[in-house]
């Protein structure tokens, strides 16, 4: 329709074929596959994207782009998702049950494998192989429940922003690159040819050509996507500009009005996960030292299957990405086992404030236009407000320095208040600048700008 002149019909197509896809994607579990289909379709959107603004519509070009990475994880996210149906609910909960009773009963056949012989451990990894591939099937079933009560992804929950307030989003075709921003008052395109550019050069092209809108901002959700994902937008605008607003990552879900829990004196859980690991016992501590002079309780256990969670979760230990699209991506929490991204989506819970000292906690695949799942994404999506969170491997001491930081004073704010997610958002970003400032380390693992703060 578009080569025979005609753009308002193959506007309508690119419609129609957007929440057919989005449907379709629905069908394809997150484990086996929705990410890859999902980014096939992203072609499609990319075309759309450019027939928009070709017809002068920046604002629907935006939402285009948005949606192409986040509309189909909205069926994940328990921040929207209704109360499922009496016979659904019963279903969940036995599936859900019967996981429990797995994670235990693997937690206490691995109490003493280490006294048994090599071919009596080799039937046991046999043995806990066909009880997970079970134990997988049961969870993904309980997601699927979950799934079929989502509403349509909006791009109402995204525009306009705030005041002082900007979003930023991109999508990529073959040869061309497009980042759209939206403040309160205006959206704005940046098309940009690929050419031999890699992603963040792109990405400072696009950034330096939109300064004059982002220097006027006090914030920006910037929404990644595909080959961007690994991009860090927050670190290039600080180095760049010269004056920055403070940057958030986004799923691109939106930020639904919701009640943070009113617990008096505040819960937090602060979790060493690896004693192997040199610096994380004392990071742990000092975390609660802190946050125990701020007037919070603070216990060294958490599960997510507790019905009561705590306002804030530190984390401090080993973090892997494993299994297809990240999905079996773990954390080891101790008296409970191994939590993977699976099961925590799953299980639609999780401590509104979430701090992941984890390596790769955040780590995307920037192969696939929505990143694929790590652990950040899977608290988010379990009903988490924030998530801070590296996307690579991370240094010790530079973890213990900023927990400690992050938690200084954070007893001053009332119970349940939201404020304490922007102060510790604020935190991290001046310890980013502080640091870019008096200059980065080589060594990766040691910037803070591998760190990034995640919302829905």
């Amino acid at each position: 329709e578009r080569g025979r002149g005609r753009p308002q019909q193959a506007l309508a197509a690119h419609q129609a074929a957007g929440e057919l896809a989005d449907d379709l994607a629905l069908a394809i579990p997150g484990v086996e596959g929705r990410s890859n289909f999902v980014t096939a379709h992203a072609r499609g959107d990319a075309d759309h994207v450019t027939l928009l603004l070709e017809q002068g519509q920046p604002e629907a070009a935006l939402c285009v782009a948005a949606a192409s990475r986040a509309r189909h994880m909205r069926s994940l996210w328990s921040r929207l998702r209704p109360a499922l149906p009496p016979a659904e609910r019963e279903r969940y909960r036995q599936l859900l049950a019967a996981h429990q009773r797995h994670r235990l009963a693997v937690n206490e056949r691995l109490k003493d494998a280490w006294s048994l012989s090599d071919a009596e451990l080799g039937e046991l990894r046999e043995t806990l192989r066909d009880e997970a591939e079970r134990d997988d099937a049961r969870i993904a079933e309980a997601t699927a429940l979950l799934e079929g009560q989502a509403p349509r992804w909006s791009c109402d929950a995204l525009l306009p922003p705030e005041p002082g307030e900007g979003l930023l989003t991109m999508i990529r075709s073959r040869d061309e690159a497009v980042f759209l921003l939206a403040t309160e008052r205006t959206v704005v395109a940046e098309r940009i040819l690929v050419g031999d550019q890699n992603p963040e050069q792109l990405a400072v092209r696009a950034i330096m050509a939109l300064a004059n809108e982002i220097v006027s901002l006090r914030e920006l959700r910037v929404i990644p996507a595909g080959a961007f994902m690994t991009v860090p937008f927050h670190r290039e605008m600080m180095t760049r500009l010269p004056r920055s607003p403070v940057v958030r990552y986004s799923l691109g879900l939106g930020r639904p009005a919701s009640e943070i829990p009113r617990q008096t004196p505040p819960r937090a859980a602060v979790i060493v996960g690896a004693e192997d690991l040199a610096g994380v016992v004392e990071e742990a501590r000092k975390a609660r030292a802190s946050l125990e002079d701020g007037g919070w309780s603070v216990t060294s256990r958490w599960s997510p299957e507790d019905p009561q969670q705590p306002l804030l979760l530190h984390y401090s230990g080993h973090g892997h990405r494993r299994g297809p699209g990240g999905w079996q991506s773990d954390l080891e929490l101790p008296d409970y086992g191994r939590l993977s991204a699976a099961a925590l989506v799953a299980g639609a819970q999780a401590p509104t404030w979430v701090v992941l000292a984890a390596c790769s906690a955040a780590a995307p695949d920037p192969r696939t236009v929505d990143g694929g799942m790590n652990l950040a994404s899977a608290f988010i999506l379990a009903g988490a407000e924030l998530v801070i969170a590296p996307t690579e491997a991370v240094d010790d001491k530079t973890a213990q320095t900023l927990g400690e930081a992050l938690y200084q004073g954070t007893g001053a704010l009332p119970t349940g208040d939201s404020t304490i997610a922007d102060v510790l958002v604020h935190k991290l970003t001046a310890m980013q600048r502080s640091q870019l400032s008096s200059g980065e380390p080589e060594d990766p693992a040691r910037s803070y700008a591998t760190w990034r703060a995640w919302e829905g």
